[in-house]
């Protein structure tokens, strides 16, 4: 009987030290994943994922990554600074999206997806014009200027 007693208690030290293990392998899991999710918001993967998420879902198709679209109803300089702006991103490594429509239905000129900054091309638009626009941008997104009136400079994206 002491026997089967000493199997018990033996029984009950092995089940605590498997749970012991268990919750330090389950606390090595979490910290794992925290470092790893705290490192992908620090990348550019994740702010491309957080930006496309603010894109109306039936746009991503017209506004396909990296393409330039172009409307005629715009100035030709207006065009050709945006043509500007997303030749420089590219040449940047950058990823962007052209007149993408936000799911609020507003539409900005170009979206730097790898850095999060929404690019808007100004010709003839006012400040206050421009400045009721880009109130309803997603919070997600940094605003930037580009005048289309003056030569066209990459410094202008920075």
């Amino acid at each position: 009987m002491t026997e089967d007693k000493h199997l018990f208690v033996e029984d009950d030290v092995m089940a605590r030290d498997y749970e012991k293990k268990k919750l330090r392998a389950q606390a090595s899991r979490q910290r794992s994943y925290e470092k790893h999710v705290n490192k992908l918001k620090t990348s550019s993967e994740f702010r491309i994922k957080e930006g496309l998420e603010e894109i109306r879902f039936s746009n991503r198709s017209g506004s396909h990554v990296n393409c330039i679209r172009i409307f005629p109803n715009n100035t030709l300089e207006h065009e050709h600074t945006k043509f500007m702006v997303c030749w420089t991103l590219r040449k940047w490594g950058h990823d962007f999206i052209t007149e993408p429509i936000f799911n609020n239905n507003k539409r900005a000129d170009v979206i730097d997806l790898s850095e999060g900054i929404v690019y808007e091309i100004i010709k003839s638009e006012t400040e206050a014009k421009l400045a009721d626009k880009t109130e309803t941008y997603p919070d997600v997104f940094e605003i930037r200027k580009v005048d289309a009136n003056i030569q066209f400079n990459e410094k202008m994206l920075l």
